[in-house]
C-alpha cells in the first residue's frame, strides 16, 4: 500500500481491522462482568465462610474479594459501586450495604468515628446517585456543623439545615463543562445519572432534580468568582474595573493607569491620537425574547449587578421613568405600521430583546440590558 493511499483511508479502512477480533473484546468485556474468581475463597482467609463475591469496575485493576475485604480496599474511594455476586449475577449496590459507613471529620483514613450515630444520605456522584450511610465526627474538640464536614469532604449540601441530600464537587465540574460543551440540561444530564445508577429500573433511583437546578446555580456563580480573580480581591490589582465586577475586561483598551502611562497622553500628536481611544459600539438582538411563562416571582440574582447586565431594581426603575417620558402618540402613518409590527412580533414576550455594549476593535462584550417594550 503506497503511502498517498494510506494518507486519504477512510475510517471504514481501519474499522475492518478490528472486526476478526470481536471476539477477544467481547471475551474482555464479560471477563469485567464475570470474574473468573467469583465464588472461590478470599484471599485473606479471615474464616471458611470469606468467599469472593464482590467485585469492583471502577478500579482499574481488582480482583475479587470478600465484602470485609472490600470495604477495607475502598476506604479512600467511597464513591466505587461494589458488585456483589447474588447467586445469579452480580448486582451494583453502594458499599454501606456492605456495612461501610462514610465518615466525615473524623481522620484523613476514613475511619469511623466510635461516638457518631449514623445517618441515611444521598450523595450524587459523576458515577451515580449513591444512597449510602454517613456519619459525623462527634468526638470532643472536633465537632462542627454538618454543613462543614460535608464541604470539607468536597460535597455541596442541597441545604443549609440538616441536609440529608448533597452533590459531589466532581459532579458540579462535570456538568459545568457538559453544558458549556454540548448545551446539555440539567435534567437529561441528571437522568444519565441515574441511568448509571440502575439502567433497569431508574424510577427506583432517588431523583435530586430540584436541588440539583438550585446547586448548580449556585456553583455557576461560585466559579465565575473564583475566575474573575473576585474571590482573591482582584479589585486592588485592577482599580478601572467597576467594584465587585465578575467581567473580564478587555485589557488590550487604553485605560489610563493600567496599560498607558499617564505622560504618553500628551506625548501623542493630534494625528495619532485615536490610537489611545476607546472606541464602544452599541447593538441590539431582537431574536433573543423571554416569553411570558410561569416562573418564581421571588428569584433573585446571585450575582447582583456584577456580571453585564445590571441589578433589576436600579433598572426597572430607570426603565419606568422613560417609557413614562417617551411614550406618546405620532401621528404619521409610517411610524403606526411600525408600532403595530412590534405589537404583533413581541405579543406575550416579557423581554423583547437585548442591547450590548462592545468595545470597538476587540469586540469585549462590556454590558447589557433587556428590552422591555418592542425595540426599544
Amino acid at each position: 500500500m503506497n503511502l498517498l493511499k494510506m494518507q486519504f483511508q477512510g475510517a471504514s479502512s481501519f474499522m475492518n481491522e478490528f472486526t476478526p477480533r470481536f471476539g477477544d473484546f467481547l471475551q474482555a468485556i464479560f471477563s469485567r462482568e464475570h470474574p473468573l474468581q467469583i465464588g472461590q475463597p478470599c484471599a485473606c482467609g479471615r474464616s471458611p465462610d470469606a468467599v469472593r463475591t464482590c467485585y469492583c469496575n471502577d478500579c482499574q485493576f481488582f480482583e475479587a474479594c470478600c465484602p470485609e475485604c472490600f470495604v477495607k480496599l475502598h476506604q479512600l474511594t467511597p464513591y466505587h459501586w461494589a458488585e456483589v455476586w447474588n447467586g445469579r449475577f452480580l448486582e451494583r449496590m453502594d458499599m454501606s450495604r456492605l456495612g461501610y459507613v462514610h465518615t466525615f471529620g473524623h481522620d484523613l483514613s476514613g475511619g469511623r468515628c466510635p461516638e457518631a450515630p449514623v445517618f441515611d444520605f444521598i450523595i450524587a456522584d459523576v458515577n451515580g446517585v449513591h444512597e449510602t450511610k454517613v456519619s459525623f465526627c462527634a468526638c470532643i474538640g472536633r465537632r462542627r456543623d454538618r454543613v462543614d464536614h460535608l464541604l470539607g469532604a468536597a460535597i455541596f449540601p442541597s441545604t443549609l439545615k440538616l441536609p440529608e441530600l448533597g452533590f459531589t464537587f466532581n459532579i458540579l465540574k462535570d456538568f459545568h463543562l457538559q453544558t458549556l460543551t454540548s448545551k446539555k440540561s440539567p435534567y437529561d444530564y441528571l437522568r444519565a445519572i441515574r441511568i448509571k445508577t440502575n439502567n433497569a429500573f431508574v424510577d427506583s433511583v432517588p431523583n435530586p432534580y430540584l436541588q440539583f437546578l438550585r446547586i448548580q446555580r449556585i456553583w455557576r456563580a461560585l466559579t465565575m468568582l473564583k475566575w474573575s480573580g473576585q474571590a482573591h480581591d482582584i479589585d486592588r490589582c485592577l482599580p478601572f474595573r467597576r467594584p465587585g465586577s465578575v467581567v473580564v475586561p478587555c485589557f488590550a483598551c487604553p485605560e489610563p493607569g493600567f496599560n498607558v502611562p499617564d505622560d504618553q497622553w500628551e506625548a501623542v500628536d493630534n494625528e495619532h491620537q485615536f490610537l489611545n481611544t476607546l472606541m464602544i459600539m452599541k447593538d441590539g438582538h431582537f431574536g433573543l425574547q423571554r416569553f411570558s411563562k410561569v416562573d418564581d416571582p421571588d428569584d433573585v440574582s446571585l450575582l447582583q449587578g456584577a456580571g453585564f447586565f445590571p441589578p433589576d431594581s436600579e433598572y426597572n426603575e430607570f426603565v419606568r421613568n422613560v417609557v413614562a417620558y417617551s411614550d406618546e402618540k405620532t401621528t404619521c402613518s409610517k411610524f403606526n405600521a411600525v408600532e403595530l409590527q412590534n405589537k404583533l412580533k413581541f405579543k406575550g414576550a416579557v423581554i423583547t430583546g437585548v442591547v450590548a455594549v462592545e468595545c470597538m476593535r476587540h469586540v469585549f462584550f462590556l454590558s447589557a440590558v433587556d428590552l422591555q417594550k418592542g425595540e426599544r
